[in-house]
This record gives structure tokens, C-alpha cells and sequence, in this order.
């Protein structure tokens, strides 16, 4: 937009300093508080946190200052913390191990009350509110294969939900008999369903698994296609097509872009022949797409 392509730039990345004479700057990646590429900053020399949405509160007035406050702000930054950050809860663990050990004398956030009264019980807040919190929900990646790679693909979107401390199970629909397989569907908070492509359709027993869903009630679930190919992956389309004739939330890069303006995460998942170190990256930002919406929705 501003022609800055060709520009030199610095890129600062965790960690990093930068003298901007007579202060010192560091940087704190915290991704995911509450988008992808959050930042925060440290002044190292006046102690002071810039740490963008994070400890912000939902208010606009002329005392700047948490202890010039006409009344108590606590119950407005609890209110915060539950609407913005909350949903990213599993990030802001991350957060506190960061600035743990950060001498903080005052937190100036992007808006509402800079904090310089109490701080360390504000940054307390958000420890208490992040721990030991129990996620109930399920995932299970189903997949059937002809080669053994959307195998590959359903392991790594299985092990990236583990990751994202949700239980997850996974499934060769053409080993497992249907009953148990539309069991684990009911029991599922989000379903991945995956076919290798043969004769641009789908394999093995995905289709009457597929089949089935109409008889049952898929309104408060998650749904995702994916699976690998050699030519043109038709049968992922087929896959995705019928989903959307059962009530479940599909998942789709035009919902994922309206909803957010993520460009880099793509619903179905469509991997060339095996999956490689960017078909992994991109299939495990998909599934922490996915644990967020999921998360969200508690």
C-alpha cells in the first residue's frame, strides 16, 4: 500500500533489544493475544509494559491512570480478560512465563486504564484466570487411505490437537466398523474427514460414513474435510460437499477469511502426494484455528 517493498527494514524477533537512544527496547513474541502476530514491548530503562490488547480495559476517559479512577476497574478488566483474551486462555501461560521474571513498574496497553497502581495484582489476574482450566472437548480425524499419506495428514492434525490440550482420537474408517465410527462422531465436538482421491472420488468406506450424517444431530459440531492427491483431489470436494448438506459447521477458507482476514489458513485441506515442511506448518495453523473457534465457543 505504502510502496515500502523494496525498504530496508530491521526485523525484530523474541527476545531482541533496540536502542532507540537513551532507552532500550525489548521484544516479547505472545502470538494468539489476541491475533496471530502479537508483540509486545518492554522499556527496559523505565520499566514500563506496552504489551498491546493484553491488561487492556474496555474504557475511554479522561483518567488515564488505573489509580485516578473514579471507582473500582476491576470488574471492567475481568470483563475484558473473559471477552478477548479467555478464548486464547492456553496462550496466556506463555504470556505470564515470559514477563515473569520483568521488573514492571506500569503497563501502558493499546486502550483503556494505563496501570501503574498495583501491577503485579492486575498481571495476577490473567495467571489465575488462565490456570487449571479443564477443556472437555473432543476431536476425531477420520481418514481413509490408499497409500498411506492422508494417513500422514490425519496423524499430524491429530498431534497438533494433543497440542492444543484437546483429547483426540483417530480413526481408519475401513478397520473400524461403522457403528463404532458414528459413535465417536456423536461423542465428537469436531470432526476431520479425509479420503485419498482414486478416479476423482472418494475410497474405501468414507462414502457411507459420509452417508449417514443426516441421521444424526451435527448442529453443535465442528467440520473439516481434508486428504491428499495426485492429480486434481476431487474427492476432498466431494467430501466437503457432503458435509454441507448436514447441519454441521463446515469449515471453509471463504468462513475462515470473512471472519477473521487470515489469508494463510485454507478449509478443505488439500496436501500434493505427501505432506512437506509447509503443507505441516500450514495443516497445524489450520488445527489452531480450529481449537480456537472450538475454545471460543465453551
Amino acid at each position: 500500500m505504502y510502496k515500502l517493498h523494496n525498504r530496508e527494514f530491521l526485523i525484530v524477533g523474541d527476545g531482541d533489544t533496540l536502542d532507540i537512544g537513551g532507552k532500550t527496547l525489548k521484544f516479547i513474541e505472545t502470538p494468539y493475544l489476541h491475533t496471530a502476530e502479537t508483540m509486545i514491548t518492554y522499556c527496559i530503562d523505565d520499566k514500563i509494559l506496552f504489551p498491546c490488547d493484553i491488561f487492556s480495559t474496555h474504557v475511554a476517559n479522561y483518567e488515564y491512570f488505573n489509580d485516578m479512577a473514579k471507582e473500582d476497574i476491576n470488574a471492567d478488566y475481568i470483563g475484558y480478560y473473559k471477552l478477548i483474551m479467555h478464548p486464547h486462555r492456553r496462550y496466556v501461560q506463555n504470556m505470564i512465563e515470559k514477563i515473569r521474571n520483568l521488573d514492571i513498574k506500569m503497563i501502558a496497553p493499546s486502550h483503556g486504564f494505563i496501570i501503574r497502581d498495583k501491577v503485579q495484582s492486575f498481571i495476577d489476574i490473567y495467571d489465575d484466570m488462565s490456570k487449571n482450566i479443564e477443556i472437555d472437548k473432543k476431536a476425531l480425524v477420520l481418514y481413509s487411505t490408499m497409500t498411506g499419506r492422508t494417513k500422514k495428514i490425519a496423524t499430524i492434525i491429530k498431534e497438533e490437537f494433543e497440542n492444543q490440550n484437546i483429547h483426540s482420537e483417530i480413526m481408519d474408517v475401513n478397520k473400524i466398523p461403522k457403528e463404532e465410527v458414528m459413535k465417536a462422531i456423536d461423542e465428537a465436538d469436531v470432526i476431520f474427514f479425509g479420503s485419498s482421491t482414486k478416479y476423482a472420488d472418494i475410497i474405501g468406506n468414507m462414502e457411507e460414513i459420509l452417508k449417514s450424517l443426516s441421521d444424526l444431530n451435527l448442529g453443535n459440531k465442528i467440520g473439516a474435510a481434508f486428504g491428499s492427491y495426485g492429480w486434481s483431489g476431487e474427492a476432498i470436494e466431494v467430501v466437503q460437499d457432503y458435509l454441507k448438506r448436514t447441519d454441521i459447521k463446515v469449515l471453509s477458507t471463504s468462513d475462515v477469511i470473512k471472519s477473521t482476514g487470515m489469508i494463510d489458513i485454507e478449509f478443505p485441506i488439500r496436501i500434493k502426494f505427501s505432506p512437506s515442511i509447509n503443507n505441516i506448518k500450514s495443516i497445524e495453523s489450520a488445527v489452531i484455528y480450529t481449537a480456537d473457534l472450538l475454545l471460543s465457543i465453551i
